[in-house]
């Protein structure tokens, strides 16, 4: 019997009642563009609640004096943790001016040019995490579908699935030399961890991904410091993590501006989407719709970091968005 899941959309994807541990951040600074003199570095993300860089002096990178950074967490449970690395300039006291720079400049580094954020994993020991300002890498995977006897290569297309909001979540595989083996290559890809899951569809609305229930095992991989080649077969043990849910499988085409802005964003979108922001607690600060174009105003809330979801039937996207 073939297992059907229905996609559900999470923003954050986490395990249950382990162990705390200590995750250890090493960012690699000596290609960028950065003057320990006059600036220093800030972690924002799930370790801290998505707090403006410089306002939590805790979430400073300290220099090794060497060109790389460290930052440390303890008591971190395990999951993934959306995270993002911001360059702030200091005052002529030495003290950070707090500020979220500017997605896509030198001032943070969250994946540009490809626009990821950096996906930090936690599992059930402690966690050394290395990661370099501005290093994009390939990441090539394949997927042996030969042992899927509901697998109907005529009609059924493979997806690659990385994290619900992740730029290449959904991205389908291709065989081109129809041995059965489905493959995709990513490009500049960001040094941080991703799920490997695959998946393939039966119809618009109907999706097998490897794993029973909506507790699925995920194996985890780290882009770090060079091209990644890898292999699976599906449905083949390889796991490291159980996560919740699954994220839709189609992708949506999207564009959002400025980012930041003083509270009204410009969207493009494909089609008519329902549009629902919470803020890092949660909490619903706006909900509308949208048919192709139009406007999220969001002038009246307080500056920080927000999530723009927009959905429609099956499809489902995450934006992360800056009010300033």
């Amino acid at each position: 019997m073939r297992r059907i899941f229905t996609s559900l959309l999470l923003l954050g994807l986490t395990s249950l009642t382990f162990a705390q541990v200590t995750v250890t951040i090493n960012l690699d600074v000596r290609d960028a563009d950065f003057d320990a003199a006059t600036e220093a570095i800030f972690y924002s993300g799930g370790f801290n609640g998505w707090a403006m860089p410089g306002e939590d002096a805790d979430a400073e990178f300290l220099d090794n004096g060497d060109g790389t950074l460290t930052l440390i967490y303890e008591g971190i449970e395990p999951g993934f943790y959306w995270s993002d690395f911001y360059e702030v300039d200091l005052d002529g006291s030495g003290n950070p001016i707090p500020t979220w720079g500017t997605s896509g400049s030198d001032r943070e580094w969250s994946g540009f040019p490809v626009g990821i954020d950096q996906n930090v994993y936690v599992g059930t020991e402690d966690v050394v995490y290395n990661t370099k300002w501005g290093g994009v890498y390939t990441m090539n995977l394949s997927v042996d579908m030969n042992a899927v006897v509901d697998f109907d290569a005529s009609t059924d297309k493979v997806y690659y699935h990385d994290h619900v909001g992740m730029k290449y979540n959904g991205t389908e595989m291709l065989d081109e030399d129809a041995d059965g083996i489905y493959t995709v290559t990513l490009a500049d890809v960001p040094s941080t961890f991703y799920p490997v899951v695959f998946a393939y569809s039966i119809s618009e609305t109907e999706t097998v991904f490897e794993y029973d229930a909506d507790r699925y095992d995920t194996r985890v991989v780290q882009i770090s410091g060079a091209d990644f080649t890898e292999s699976y077969v599906f449905d083949a043990s390889n796991t490291y993590t159980e996560v919740l849910g699954m994220a839709n499988a189609e992708l949506v085409n999207i564009s959002l501006y400025p980012n930041p802005s003083k509270g009204v964003y410009e969207v493009n979108i494909d089609g008519a989407y329902n549009i629902n922001v919470i803020d890092v607690t949660g909490k619903t600060v706006y909900k509308g719709s949208i048919n192709n174009k139009g406007v999220i105003d969001l002038t009246n809330k307080s500056r920080g970091l927000y999530f723009a979801t927009f959905t429609s039937g099956v499809k489902s996207v995450t934006k992360k968005i800056v009010l300033e």
